[in-house]
């Protein structure tokens, strides 16, 4: 038996442009995907932050009511107020969503305003959002935040459901 070989060979494959457009395509999922994964972290966080708000919210209500309508007064911005922590209701204080951020108790009072917030503040202690918790006197929550002297976003009135800690 007698083989012959091809005298030339030919090469089945792709050609560099349908490489490149498969690329290409690739590329713009991934950039898609990327995109709507981050959407999705923000999303998480906005809930994430209002829940821990809200539930910050409801055990210094809590306090106020077992302290016979006094609300508790934080010493600083960064530091829990005393009473809420020893009360047991709250057993750790919330972490803030982003690296540097913290969650502050602001009792108006102490400078003469009439309302109880919590407040989520960035590492410069500048107010990003408040929730109300509570106004009395006439007090309002949409008064300047009482440590940085700006105006405050209320979380649930804010226009947006997502936030990234780079704002």
């Amino acid at each position: 038996m007698n083989k012959t070989f091809p005298t030339s060979m030919s090469f089945e494959g792709f050609t560099v442009v349908e490489l490149m457009i498969v690329v290409m395509i690739l590329s713009i999922l991934i950039t898609i995907l990327v995109a709507s994964y981050d959407t999705i972290i923000a999303k998480a966080r906005y809930s994430r932050t209002a829940a821990d708000m809200e539930s910050i919210a409801k055990v210094g209500y809590a306090d106020y009511t077992n302290n016979l309508g006094i609300w508790d007064v934080s010493p600083n911005p960064w530091t829990p107020p005393p009473s809420i922590m020893g009360s047991g209701l709250l057993q750790i204080w919330p972490i803030a969503p982003c690296q540097g951020w913290y969650f502050s108790w602001d009792n108006g009072a102490i400078f003469g305003l009439n309302d109880v917030r919590v407040t989520l503040r960035r590492p410069d202690d500048t107010p990003f959002w408040s929730y109300c918790v509570n106004t009395f006197g006439g007090g309002t929550c949409n008064g300047p935040d009482m440590y940085a002297h700006v105006a405050t976003i209320e979380i649930t009135t804010a226009d947006t459901n997502h936030f990234y800690c780079t704002e």
